[in-house]
């Protein structure tokens, strides 16, 4: 194969590969798009529960039939809690008081479920808990768990692993938010987690990701919490762009460094150096030094009841903060120096209410604890209330941001946390939150354009390479100004295939004429072809002549005498026959045998002016034909 060949088909090649990645490129961004899946913005119940708050908790589906419980998100937990029935009810049957079955949250009965299976009896994994004091063990099993109530058209997951708890210390049931599987014995048959069940639905949440706010009873409208599954809802914080890796520790991987702590009341410091603190959604109070609490004390006025276990807000240092309206700020970072953002805390979210059974009558408390070593300081939900919380498993970073609580009419605006396999139209880290963000219609809307623009040049780029392709595989000639016939290129010196007579360089091709000649003479159709097909008859065109001539006469048969004789007999013997010299000419060249003579070539002939308009004959044709050519060419036979 020549070396030019050789050079297409690797040219072809690389065309080919070059189509194919792009078209392999569309359907992997078609693909994405689709598997991205879309964030589940899981609904607040509209109720505040629990005898430490309250809190605003969120409604799932247990069991079939389907029976409602309200819970609070547990960001530790792998398995999801519900609070066992069995709590409100005495040895003989009786309820022990009249809202048992709703002060937490409603509860769950594993014998009216269907497609309970259970499990057994374990202590439910409370690894940071356990250093507040506090611990519980479950009733585990598998059940139905749907997302938000009837109707609402959530995902609905079956097999989940749930843990039924009867504990006062337990009050709220927990939606499990650690993507982590939970083993019961041993290492080699982990239980999935619901956010891994999640993750593999045919619409799956976009990553093993999540976001939570509190929310704020005491909040003028109050404000429910808000809980994203995949991703978050930018309405509810302010973007910053301070992120926070996992800490090593995974059963506290929300740890992070307080660097310090003020108030718009003091000019006194509230924390004396920083420390690291755990953020936990399952505690409600904050949990820092001793020496921390006396500075708090010593603000704003407030006393720690021993026997209850909390510091007390009584009704005159209430008014007076009210008054004084006192904002608590945590400037929080990843390190104890360094980037930090500061969460403001306003006297709204400093005092909560406790009630039975944990004190007898309501009271109204500071959510303040005394740590007594640095493996108790904790972020509880009383600073969820100002703070948002994102997390992301993938990629073993979240993010802490100021809470906001937008309107009953305020849209949502959910944001996808994607998984870091998946390009997105943003370069830095998906999980800070940041007013670059996309909404999930906003990716997919550029996602789906993206893919459509790609289509489009893909087919024009199959196009233009097919036309490329074409036009290179055509021969051209530069000899040629003028389209050709197709035809296989090759020298034709003789016969009626000829398609152009040599000449020398002073032949002429056309007979010159004056400016008045016609150009071409008149025929029964309109000669304009470029070159006639040599192997092909074709018909002949004679001149214009007397309107009722014969354009030539018939060849008699040599073989037949009296042909001759009849032909001579019928042509006409005028002196005025305007053919006459063809008729001699016709007897003349008379020959013996039939001759089968080729095609005669097609010449286009100018007459001089002189000729005019009159009858012409193909003898004058011929004859001026002559004395153009030089002598040496005259009479021979075209």
């Amino acid at each position: 194969m020549s070396q030019t060949g050789s050079l297409a088909l690797m040219e072809n090649a690389l065309s080919r590969n070059a189509m194919v990645a792009l078209v392999a490129f569309v359907l992997f961004s078609a693909r994405s798009v689709i598997a991205a899946g879309s964030p589940i913005n899981l609904p607040p119940s509209q109720w505040w529960d629990g005898n430490d708050g309250p809190w605003s908790t969120f409604s799932i589906l247990v069991g079939t039939p389907a029976q409602n419980v309200r819970v609070i998100p547990g960001t530790g937990q792998s398995s999801t809690s519900v609070v066992d029935s069995a709590y409100c009810y005495n040895s003989d049957g009786s309820v022990k008081y009249t809202d048992c079955l709703k002060d937490r949250g409603l509860m769950y009965t594993a014998g009216d479920s269907s497609t309970y299976e259970s499990k057994g009896m374990f202590d439910v994994s409370l690894y940071w808990e356990n250093n507040l004091g506090i611990a519980a063990n479950a009733t585990y099993g598998y059940d139905t768990i749907t997302l938000g109530i009837q109707g609402s058209g959530l995902p609905s997951l079956t097999h989940q692993l749930i843990s039924a708890v009867q504990v006062r210390q337990y009050w709220l049931g927990t939606l499990a938010l650690n993507p982590r599987p939970l083993n019961f014995t041993d290492l080699n048959n982990p239980q999935e987690s619901l956010l891994q069940a999640l993750r593999k639905l045919d619409d799956p949440i976009p990553s093993t990701s999540w976001s939570y706010t509190a929310g704020s009873y005491n909040h003028e409208p109050k404000a429910f919490g808000s809980l994203v599954l995949g991703g978050y809802d930018t309405t509810y914080f302010t973007p910053n762009d301070v992120t926070f890796d996992f800490y090593q520790d995974i059963s506290t991987d929300t740890m992070v460094a307080v660097q310090s702590i003020g108030s718009n009341i003091t000019d006194q410091s509230l924390l004396s150096s920083g420390i690291f603190a755990y953020v936990d959604t399952l505690v409600p109070e904050i949990w820092l030094p001793t020496a921390a609490c006396q500075a708090f004390e010593d603000t704003f006025g407030i006393e720690w009841d021993e026997t209850a276990s909390l510091y007390k807000i009584n009704d005159t240092i209430h008014d007076d903060l009210l008054q004084k309206n006192p904002v608590v700020t945590f400037k929080i970072g990843p390190g104890l120096t360094g980037d930090a953002v500061n969460i403001e805390m306003p006297y709204t979210n400093l005092y909560l209410t406790a009630s039975s059974p944990k004190v007898q009558n309501s009271t109204r408390y500071f959510p303040l604890r005394r740590a007594e070593s640095d493996n108790q300081y904790t972020l509880g939900r009383a600073f969820l209330q100002s703070a948002h919380l994102s997390v992301d498993y993938e990629r073993q970073i979240f993010n802490i941001s100021q809470a906001l609580y937008p309107s009953s009419n305020t849209p949502q605006n959910l944001v996808a946390i994607l998984e870091p396999t998946v390009l997105t139209a943003n370069s830095t880290d998906v999980t800070q939150s940041g007013h670059d963000r996309l909404a999930t219609g906003a990716i997919a809307g550029i996602a789906i354009g993206a893919i459509a623009v790609i289509t489009v040049v893909v087919i024009i780029f199959f196009f233009v390479y097919r036309r490329h392709r074409r036009a290179k595989n055509t021969p051209f000639d530069p000899r040629y100004d003028k389209a050709e016939l197709d035809a296989i290129e090759q020298n034709i010196t003789i016969g009626p295939n000829k398609q152009e007579l040599d000449a020398s360089s002073d032949t002429p091709h056309e007979v010159l004429g004056g400016t008045d000649s016609q150009a071409e003479l008149d025929a029964d159709e309109r000669s304009k072809r470029q070159e006639v097909d040599g192997d092909v008859p074709r018909p002949v065109f004679e001149m214009a002549a007397e309107p009722v001539s014969l354009p030539e006469l018939d060849t008699p048969d040599a073989k037949d005498p009296d042909a001759i004789s009849r032909m001579r007999h019928e042509m006409p013997t005028s002196s005025n026959d305007p053919h006459a010299s063809e008729k001699s000419a016709l007897e003349a060249h008379q020959p013996a045998e039939p001759v089968q003579r080729p095609s005669p070539r097609y010449e286009e002939v100018l007459l001089p002016p002189s000729v005019g308009s009159r009858t012409i004959s193909p003898q004058a044709v011929a004859e001026h034909i002559n004395r153009r050519l030089s002598p040496d060419k005259r009479g021979r036979n075209p």
